[in-house]
């Protein structure tokens, strides 16, 4: 099941790609494969100097991995994290074994602190 929803997504990528591709009229995504030495990949797509797209990213991950005990402690109320799953995020609560993360809009989510891959930016337009 993870796989054929995997490759949902993967179609999913390509459909967006060529629609930003069509509306866009100029622009055209550059690809870049990536694997993650401690399990899965991903494919970076990104559209630059397009008629009506400055700059933009259609982005997925599949990503294994824990994040080690004593950085999960580490984080806090604030921090920016990244999950397994690809979700940018800011931590909003800090619970006994989960975090709310809010992601957009104040759309705010509960995961798990095992799930966090990585600290980091939020978006692209980060600097």
């Amino acid at each position: 099941m993870k796989e054929k929803f995997y490759n949902h997504i993967v179609q999913l990528q390509e459909t967006i790609c060529k629609e930003l591709e069509k509306i866009d009229g100029r622009g055209k995504f550059s690809e870049d494969k990536w694997v993650r030495e401690e399990g899965g990949g991903g494919t970076t797509k990104i559209l630059e100097e397009g008629e009506l797209i400055e700059k933009g990213g259609v982005n997925i991950s599949k990503v294994y991995g824990i994040l080690p005990e004593s950085m999960q402690k580490q984080l806090k109320t604030n921090d920016k994290i990244v999950t397994l799953g690809g979700i940018h995020g800011k931590i909003t609560e800090v619970g006994k074994s989960t975090f709310v993360v809010e992601v957009h809009g104040g759309t705010k989510l509960r995961i798990e602190q095992s799930a966090v891959s990585m600290l980091g930016k939020t978006d692209l337009t980060d600097k």
